[in-house]
């Protein structure tokens, strides 16, 4: 029995050997680098850079209220020999208070800007998803890689078609 399952699996072996070049030679496959094409193209580079400007402007009103909160623990500490223990009190609660509402904030605007992002890049990477099924189409590519992915090792630079893609979806911006 063991025999009969060895020779079975070698022949299957060897024929998937066979098999293996007729499948791959069928096949067109393409590479492309996503990261440059949001970063790269005209549009990209345009919603990256209004991203960047609301980060800003959000950044400036929190570092605003952080400044507000350090002023308010050195007007404490200059106070605090001269205070009661209840004014000692209503001041740590009322820091407690605003330091809290802070981090809230904060938290928030992370939240949203993480938000605002992602809809940014779904955008764009959107648009460029049917590019690069017109281009799959139009050239006959049976697979298109991401170039930015974690598990592609290694490609023939003939294959990546991240400047053609940048190229037809500035076209497609104008």
């Amino acid at each position: 029995v063991m025999k009969k399952i060895a020779v079975l699996a070698a022949l299957a072996m060897l024929l998937g050997c066979f098999a293996l070049p007729v499948f791959a030679a069928e096949q067109k496959i393409a590479v492309v680098d996503l990261e440059r094409c949001l970063t790269g193209s005209k549009n990209g580079a345009k919603l990256g850079k209004e991203f960047r400007a609301k980060r800003e402007e959000l950044g400036k009103k929190l570092e605003a209220k952080e400044a507000d909160l350090k002023k308010m623990i050195a007007e404490y500490e200059k106070q605090a020999p001269l205070m009661s223990a209840d004014a000692k009190n209503a001041k740590k609660a009322e820091f407690e208070k605003k330091r809290d509402e802070y981090q809230k904030e904060l938290s928030a605007a992370e939240q949203k800007m993480r938000a605002s992002g992602d809809e940014l890049t779904g955008i764009v990477v959107k648009d460029l998803q049917g590019i690069m099924d017109d281009l799959a189409k139009k050239n006959g590519y049976s697979l298109i890689i991401n170039r930015s992915g974690a598990w592609v090792l290694y490609f023939d630079k003939a294959l990546d078609i991240t400047d053609e893609v940048i190229r037809i979806y500035d076209e497609k911006a104008k």
